[in-house]
This record gives C-alpha cells, sequence and structure tokens, in this order.
C-alpha cells in the first residue's frame, strides 16, 4: 500500500521516496532548530547562506538517494558481486553514450538531464561554503566536490545492494559533479576579484626621531 505526502513524496513497504517540496520543508525544518541551537549569533548574511545550505543538502539527497527501510534490506553475495561489476569505471564512458544516443534519436532531453543535470548538481555547494568560509581555495574546495561525489555514489551502490532502488553508479558522475563546484568556485573567486575591493594597509608614518640635545 502506497502512502503519498500532498507534495508528492511516496512511502511503500519497502522505500521512501522524498520529493523535492518536501525536501524544502525537510531542509528548512533542519535549519531552524541548528538555528535556535547554534546560529543565532551568526550574522544575518552567514544566516541566509546556511538556510540555503540547508535546503539545497536536502534537495540534493532527495534527488540523488532513496530511504530503504530496514525490514525490506535483502543482501546476498550474488546481488552484492552484479553491483560491484555494474560500475563504470572508464572515464566519459557514458557521457560519450548518451551523446551519441542523442544525435542519433535527435533528443537532447538525456544531455540536460544526465550531463548537464550532474555538471550543475554540486555548483551551489561550490558558491555557498565558500561564502561561509572565505578562507577556502581551490585545492580545499576541490577536495570537498570529490569527497561530496564521492559520498552521494557511494550511498547509491551501498543501497543497490541492499537491495533498493537500482541506480547507476558512475565514475562520470564524480568527474561531471565535481567539476561542476569547481567551475562554480571560479567563477565567485572571479567575481571576489572584480567586484570585491580589499581595503589597503595603511603604514603608519615614522616620525622622525630627535636627536637629543649634547649639554
Amino acid at each position: 500500500m502506497n502512502f503519498t505526502t500532498p507534495l508528492g513524496s511516496v512511502a511503500n513497504e519497502t522505500f521512501l521516496y522524498v520529493s523535492e517540496g518536501d525536501a524544502v520543508l525537510v531542509g528548512f525544518a533542519a535549519y531552524l532548530i541548528c538555528y535556535f541551537a547554534f546560529f543565532r549569533r551568526k550574522r544575518p548574511f552567514e544566516k541566509v547562506c546556511l538556510a540555503l545550505l540547508f535546503v539545497y543538502a536536502s534537495l540534493a539527497l532527495s534527488m540523488t538517494q532513496t530511504i530503504l527501510f530496514p525490514w525490506a534490506i535483502q543482501v546476498s553475495a550474488q546481488a552484492t558481486a552484479e553491483h560491484l561489476q555494474n560500475i563504470q569505471w572508464v572515464p566519459f564512458a557514458s557521457v560519450s553514450q548518451v551523446f551519441h544516443f542523442s544525435f542519433v534519436y535527435n533528443d537532447y532531453y538525456p544531455i540536460l538531464k544526465l550531463v548537464v543535470g550532474n555538471f550543475v548538481a554540486l555548483m551551489p555547494l561550490g558558491i555557498l561554503v565558500p561564502l561561509l568560509r572565505k578562507q577556502m581555495r581551490l585545492p580545499s574546495v576541490s577536495l570537498m566536490a570529490l569527497l561530496t561525489s564521492v559520498s552521494l555514489e557511494g550511498l547509491q551502490l551501498l543501497t543497490n545492494i541492499l537491495g533498493g532502488r537500482v541506480r547507476a553508479v558512475e565514475l562520470d558522475d564524480v568527474i561531471l559533479n565535481a567539476a561542476g563546484c569547481i567551475v562554480a568556485y571560479l567563477v565567485l573567486a572571479g567575481c571576489r576579484r572584480l567586484f570585491v575591493v580589499e581595503p589597503v594597509k595603511r603604514t603608519a608614518a615614522k616620525r622622525p626621531k630627535r636627536r637629543r640635545a649634547k649639554r
């Protein structure tokens, strides 16, 4: 028996699918809890960035993951081996197939959904986190993007192994996710250099030393 919320989330005997609308509510509710516990002394700009970050994280999880109920878990050695073998490790193999079939059948929606969608998926992360932590530089953002993308793909693989909804686990997704996050950070860094003027440090003028009069 399926249960559907007014905003489109679906729950049945095995899994829970969270819609984008419910994900926004969950993310904002989590932010409010953390706000009263930790964020009350933050500056207004930081509060806005944190709220957007919470909502974005909830949306990203809802779009990439499916919640499998504990009683529906089914693990087998054969299924685990099959899911591990189905990981696409070849770089840009899936992307080239998407482009090929899109041009052959004159249908470019898969490019927009699979290629462009994966590229922009982590872009908000590359903007919001550096806005909150201004000391972050390109190596830190690159590591954050890579770890986040690998974690999302790892959760999808774990759900597949546990018997949930099967999702493709591909190296291309990691590359596109990380590249989009890095590009977003580079755009942000460029905008900072163009539009933000750093205050010039004023050096105190050295006063000439007065010579003591000889007695």
